[in-house]
């Protein structure tokens, strides 16, 4: 999740936000929220599998016989996007050296999880 925030933060960076995907930017604030809900009750979860179902969401965790979550289509990514994104306000950091540090760094330094 973190990581596909970054490569959509950064691709907004070089190409300008109007290039950003609908994934991020069609994504409205109380599915953002429910999302975050969602993703900080299965931040211990491990498994490709499990994992693609908080990615994707539920549509397309049906299609390829993953267990839904309860989640819209493409939560990761604008959850991921988010993190990046309040990372960056918080910190002052640009996305340019956003891409070498670490992402437990990042992830408690957005503050979305409370921190963790």
């Amino acid at each position: 999740m973190f990581i596909e925030g970054l490569a959509d933060s950064f691709a907004s960076a070089v190409y300008g936000e109007h290039m950003m995907g609908p994934w991020v930017s069609s994504f409205d604030e109380e599915d953002l929220l429910y999302s975050i809900e969602v993703m900080l009750q299965a931040l211990d979860v491990k498994g490709f599998a499990e994992v693609s179902s908080y990615m994707f969401g539920d549509e397309i965790a049906k299609e390829k016989g993953y267990q839904p979550v309860g989640l819209s289509a493409a939560a990761g990514y604008a959850v991921g996007d988010h993190i990046v994104q309040q990372f960056l306000q918080k910190t002052g950091t640009s996305v340019y050296d956003a891409t070498q540090l670490p992402a437990a760094e990042i992830i408690a330094g957005s503050q979305v999880f409370g921190g963790r």
